[in-house]
């Protein structure tokens, strides 16, 4: 199903110097410097000034910001902690319409799929930095099962997602107890 059929795509905000202050005091933007690598969003650093128009630009729990610039191409579901924030232009907002049974959270998993993520280098275009358009993602072919098997998907992207965290918990945990048997070693022989 194309995307248009559940959802539509609209542009970031424009951010520019003029229009941003450090700080979040006012309309706070997420830009693509704050998506981590495993698709999270950091607490964003900018909000905006000045007389910009941000009608209908908030972020609801509906929206998916998809990462329009380079070679990858993140999908991001907003969660409740940022909703009313705003999307700078380094995204494309893709809000799933309320009366379709889309969950944003399976849309942003197959977007970030390796069959989603060669969907998309499909209608990547540019010769220096490469950018999706509007127009090319409303060509994005989705595969949308049922909502029982939506929610079955994100509950294992986020079983996944929290397997992750706890490995590299593991893997820190681990180093340091080397690092530390190591000293322990070296204190002994140093004594000698």
């Amino acid at each position: 199903m194309k995307i248009t059929h559940f959802a539509n795509i609209s542009s970031g905000v424009v951010v520019t110097s003029d229009n941003r202050k450090h700080g979040t005091m006012g309309s706070v933007i997420i830009q693509a410097g704050d998506v981590k690598g495993d698709g999270r969003i950091s607490e964003p650093e900018f909000s905006l000034t000045g007389h910009t128009n941000l009608e209908g630009q908030a972020l609801t729990t509906q929206d998916v910001l998809l990462i329009s610039r380079g070679q990858q191409n993140r999908a991001v579901p907003i969660r409740d902690e940022h909703t009313g924030m705003v999307a700078s232009n380094s995204f494309l907002v893709i809000r799933v319409l309320g009366n379709q049974d889309v969950m944003p959270e399976y849309l942003a998993w197959f977007l970030n799929s390796d069959k989603g993520q060669k969907r998309l280098s499909e209608v990547r275009r540019g010769s220096n930095i490469m950018y999706i358009s509007k127009k090319g993602l409303s060509g994005i072919e989705v595969d949308i099962p049922d909502m029982d098997t939506q929610r079955l998907i994100v509950e294992m992207e986020r079983l996944k997602s929290r397997e992750q965290d706890i490995l590299k918990q593991i893997a820190g945990k681990r180093k340091k107890f080397i690092e530390q048997v190591m000293f322990n070693y070296v204190q002994r022989k140093a004594l000698k």
